[in-house]
C-alpha cells in the first residue's frame, strides 16, 4: 500500500537544516495513518532495528551493523585493541559502507567524522527506502533521516566541550563509568 497524501506532506529533511519536525511528533502522525503492521514496522525500526521483521527493517538492521562493526574495527585498530567483543551478528557485506566508514575515520576531527557517518547512514537510506517515495519503506527511511537530523540540530558547541571535559576529568580520576548525557 503506497501512502500519496503522508508522504506528499512530509516536509524536507537534511543533515545540514534543523529538523522540520520531532521524531516523535513524526510517529505519532505516522501510527495514525499507516496500517498496523507497517505502523509496528516503523516503531521497531526507530527503537530496535535488530527486531525489526520487514524487508525494510531487516535491510537497515544489517547496514547499521555493518557500519557500527566497521566503527569498532576502526577503534579497536587505532587503539590497538582487539574489537571483537564489539562487534555485532551482521548479515550480507557492503563493501560500499566498508569504505564509507574507513573515509570517515580518515577525518581529521571527530565532527566531521560523525558526520561523514551520518551521510553514509543517509545514503544507505535513499538506497534502501526505494524509489517509490509514497512506499512503506520510503516513509521507514524518512522517520530514520529525521533521528539524524534531529540529533544534528540538538548538538550544541557549549554542551559538547562541557560533556568532553567530564569524560576527560573521569578518565584522569580513574572513574569506570562515563558521565550521562545529562553532565
Amino acid at each position: 500500500m503506497n501512502y500519496y497524501y503522508f508522504a506528499a506532506s512530509l516536509p524536507r529533511v537534511s543533515l545540514e537544516e534543523p529538523a522540520p519536525m520531532p521524531l516523535e511528533r513524526f510517529v505519532e502522525q505516522a501510527v495514525s495513518l499507516l496500517r498496523p503492521g507497517d505502523a509496528a514496522e516503523l516503531q521497531a525500526v526507530i527503537s530496535r532495528p535488530e527486531s525489526a521483521a520487514g524487508q525494510f527493517g531487516r535491510a537497515w538492521a544489517a547496514a547499521d551493523a555493518q557500519i557500527r562493526n566497521a566503527q569498532a574495527r576502526a577503534r579497536g585498530a587505532r587503539l590497538k585493541r582487539d574489537s571483537a567483543r564489539y562487534l555485532r551478528e551482521e548479515g550480507a557485506f557492503d563493501s560500499y559502507l566498508e569504505s564509507g566508514v574507513a573515509e570517515a575515520f580518515s577525518r581529521s576531527s571527530p565532527l566531521e567524522r560523525e558526520l561523514a557517518l551520518d551521510r553514509l547512514r543517509w545514503k544507505k537510506l535513499d538506497e534502501i527506502g526505494g524509489l517509490n517515495p509514497f512506499a512503506p519503506a520510503a516513509i521507514m527511511a524518512y522517520a530514520l533521516k529525521l533521528a539524524l537530523a534531529e540529533r544534528w540540530t540538538r548538538m550544541d558547541r557549549d554542551r559538547g566541550l562541557e560533556r568532553a571535559r567530564g569524560l576527560v576529568a573521569a578518565a584522569s580520576a580513574g572513574e569506570t563509568t562515563a558521565p550521562t548525557e545529562n553532565t
